[in-house]
């Protein structure tokens, strides 16, 4: 799913914890990483049914 949004993994995990209104407290070790995990993904429609739903 990463790759069809143009994100990483990490970069989905939070827009997911963000569309369930959690709120998440991240730790980065280095100034790529932060900037990895401020890019604004957002999760609706499809990808978040996707996401939600029990393989």
């Amino acid at each position: 799913m990463a790759g069809e949004l143009g994100a990483t993994r990490n970069q989905v995990v939070l827009a997911w914890l963000r569309a369930q209104e959690i709120v998440p407290i991240v730790g980065v070790r280095s100034a790529t990483q932060l900037d990895e995990l401020l890019t604004d993904i957002k999760l609706d429609g499809e990808p978040l049914v996707r996401l939600n739903t029990p393989a």
